[in-house]
């Protein structure tokens, strides 16, 4: 298990910005360096990491590629993220169970619902998910009007049960819990 190393993040298009320096405290007291690391991504819906950059916390200069091995692997996906030894602590190992046509049903939900969540209206496109409002049973389930688009958040509520909209009223409706 790794450190957490608490950092801003920002995102815009294909780039992504964590900002270390922003605890400088905390993050030196962990030993890791201080400073900003830039993530570019292969595609627009940011489901591959093409290069990462790094800048340290007093530095005038323009960020530095750093070297790292990205390894994936066919469903269900492996991805390593390892930097180098000056910035080892900065590591991410995760199991992604990936499913065929993921993407394109994302997308298609997206155009559908014109980029925005169906209940929140949230138009954040890295917040956004597509749900599946019956269970994922092969590609044929793949189909826009098989799905919502929805919130990261308020997929995880409607995934596990949670939330829930009522098929004629379109009422969102929460457990008590």
């Amino acid at each position: 298990m790794g450190i957490f190393a608490p950092a801003l993040t920002t995102v815009q298009n294909r780039v992504a910005q964590l900002n270390y320096a922003a605890f400088p405290a905390f993050n030196r007291k962990q030993g890791m360096y201080v400073g900003t690391m830039a993530l570019r991504f292969a595609d627009g819906d940011r489901t591959a990491i093409e290069k990462v950059f790094w800048k340290d916390e007093n530095s005038t200069s323009e960020y530095s590629p750093v070297c790292v091995k990205v390894e994936m692997c066919s469903a269900p996906v492996l991805a390593t993220y390892r930097v180098p030894k000056y910035l080892d602590v900065i590591r991410s190992q995760r199991l992604v169970r990936e499913r065929p046509g993921q993407v394109e049903f994302r997308k298609k939900l997206k155009f559908a619902y014109q980029h925005t969540c169906c209940i929140s209206r949230c138009t954040v496109p890295e917040a956004l998910d597509g749900a599946h409002i019956d269970a994922y049973c092969g590609r044929s389930s793949d189909h826009p009007q098989n799905g919502l688009l929805l919130r990261r958040d308020l997929h995880a509520l409607f995934d596990a049960g949670l939330l829930t909209v009522h098929y004629e009223s379109l009422l969102v409706h929460l457990s008590p819990e």
